[in-house]
């Protein structure tokens, strides 16, 4: 590219100098003025060969952005980055805070949506009070911070220091992750941080298998079991159901000819539909109710749990595992079928969470174990004879 900058003499003096340099960027005139010939050569030679490596857009920066590009591109240099990403990921973010809110907003927003969820029965009340009573708790921590300025280490932080027990602080996280979730799809947030937080252990208490029943155990259950709560236990055993979602299942909710239990959101643990598969011998045992209506179990949950136990004893097992129905279902419908995702959709693992499923399940029965414990029917079960754990 041809110079474009010339140095002329001033026919009359400037101030104190004498030479002028003049040329254009842009199409814009730029004039410049100095003492000394040497002086006007110099700084004309500077621009020419700016204009010959750099053009007329680079020419025309004003110095101080010049300084601070090279400053910024050094800093960043270590890290691999280049200026032009930096910039990028800064709008970006910088567009997720424009549409984002503060905590306490979006705290409200969804405690109103859940609300309208109960009173649409989508949901149940103690699932809705427990969201309400993590959030406010989150709010009180939280709230006039922007929500897309939160993150995983924060929260983990805030969860540690809650003067609560280890399930409890893990609820508060599973809360706090569907408010996330939600604020996602509302456009309030590009990630979800509380991926980044890990589901809190006692690293000092070895994990402890869950009690389930023996074969026999099941069978002489079933077969001594009181009618009202036959179906329960039934229910707990080949369905896996759990005793909270049993207490808000109604014999309305059993598809006889589909051979599928239906779990709406308002009857489930995790607010999540699911269709539980229903096994030959399960309806069996619960044919003889095959036209009744209304709630499968009236009382409440905790006189559920008092008359299973109850039953427990009187078929003569002595030591009744905490939550033995469900559990035993795990352990046997894995070892029949060694498929961990298919055992943890029936279970109703929270988004399909096997980890957990394998951790307490895996290698807890044969599989020789597993095909008798579904062959266990009304009309075979006093012909159940004891088999080694």
């Amino acid at each position: 590219m041809k110079g474009s900058f010339t140095v002329n003499p001033l026919t009359k003096p400037h101030g104190n100098s004498h030479w002028r340099v003049e040329g254009c960027i842009n199409g814009k005139r730029i004039r410049a003025f100095y003492r000394t010939k040497e002086e006007a050569q110099e700084a004309a030679s500077i621009k020419n060969a700016e204009l010959e490596n750099h053009g007329h857009a680079h020419t025309d920066l004003p110095s101080y952005l010049r300084i601070q590009a090279l400053h910024c591109a050094q800093r960043l240099d270590p890290l691999g980055v280049s200026l032009s990403a930096a910039v990028d990921y800064y709008l970006a973010h910088h567009d997720v805070r424009s549409k984002s809110l503060p905590v306490s907003q979006v705290c409200e927003r969804f405690i109103s949506d859940s609300q309208r969820r109960l009173a649409n029965e989508e949901i149940g009340k103690r699932h809705h009070d427990h969201l309400v009573k993590s959030l406010r708790k989150f709010d009180t921590e939280f709230g006039p911070q922007q929500l897309c300025d939160l993150s995983g280490d924060g929260i983990e932080t805030w969860l540690n220091r809650l003067p609560l027990a280890l399930e409890s602080k893990n609820s508060h996280r599973r809360s706090v992750y569907r408010l996330f979730w939600q604020a996602k799809k509302w456009g309030l947030v590009k990630d979800n941080p509380v991926t980044e937080v890990d589901i809190l252990k006692d690293r000092k208490v070895k994990a402890k298998l869950p009690g389930i029943l023996s074969v026999a155990e099941a069978a002489k259950l079933l077969e001594t079991a009181p009618e009202p709560v036959l179906p329960v236990i039934a229910l707990g055993l080949f369905a896996g159901l759990r005793p909270s979602e049993i207490n808000r299942l109604r014999w309305e909710n059993i598809l006889w000819e589909k051979r599928e239990i239906d779990c709406a959101a308002k009857i489930t643990k995790t607010a999540s539909v699911r269709w539980v598969h229903m096994s030959d011998n399960l309806l069996e045992w619960l044919a003889p109710y095959r036209n009744a209506t209304g709630p499968i179990f009236a009382k409440c949950e905790a006189v559920q749990i008092r008359e299973v136990t109850a039953a427990g004893r009187a078929a003569g097992i002595a030591k009744w595992p905490q939550d033995g129905l469900r559990h035993s279902f795990g352990s046997y419908y894995l070892a029949l079928h060694k498929d961990a995702p298919q055992t943890a959709l029936q279970m109703g693992h929270e988004n399909g969470e096997t980890k957990t499923l394998l951790a307490h399940y895996n290698n807890r029965r044969t599989e020789e174990e597993a095909r008798a414990y579904w062959a266990i029917r009304p009309s075979g079960a006093q012909n159940i004879t004891s088999i080694a754990a």
